[in-house]
């Protein structure tokens, strides 16, 4: 298991500074402007989806409360407005030709902040989930209040600028 994490680390490592350590190579080569948004669009899409599937299995369990019930109505109503605030932003974005490294070099910013935008809407799912099993009359706390709470903000802080 340790072997794991550490070849894990490693790939994360490897991919995260090749941008920094091939710099000038990099700059020469200019990411490809209308289809990468597009390809990160489908995989938010993709996630935003999973994160309505997990809401929709934690409220299927034998006894559904009505405490149970409005947290669930509000957690999709969550995914979806994480889903119109990315896109909303998106669209927005113009479609611009890289013309120089320093443009280049935003773009890939934009591209790398795709990463914890990407983790922190599964994690806000998580969050979610744990809330819709807390049974009546008591509150969210602890480890389930955490992943609401800071992988919102984490969201916030991502979200790619549409510039």
């Amino acid at each position: 298991m340790p072997y794991r994490v550490a070849l894990w680390a490693l790939a994360i490592a490897v991919d995260l500074l090749t941008p920094v350590v091939a710099g000038a190579r990099a700059s020469g080569i200019p990411p490809h402007v209308a289809h990468v948004p597009e390809r990160f669009g489908l995989f938010t899409i993709i996630v935003l989806g999973e994160a309505v599937v997990a809401t929709v299995q934690a409220i299927t369990p034998k006894e559904l409360h009505p405490q149970a019930g409005i947290t669930a109505i509000l957690g999709l109503v969550l995914s979806f407005a994480l889903w119109w605030d990315y896109f909303d932003g998106v669209r927005g974005a113009k479609v611009r030709e890289i013309q120089n490294p320093a443009q280049g070099s935003l773009f890939r910013k934009w591209m790398y902040l795709h990463l914890p935008l990407a983790m922190s809407i599964p994690i806000i799912a998580i969050g979610v989930e744990h809330a819709i099993q807390v049974p009546p009359g008591e509150t969210v706390h602890g480890i389930g209040l955490g992943p609401l709470l800071g992988s919102s903000d984490l969201h916030h802080d991502a979200k790619p600028s549409s510039g």
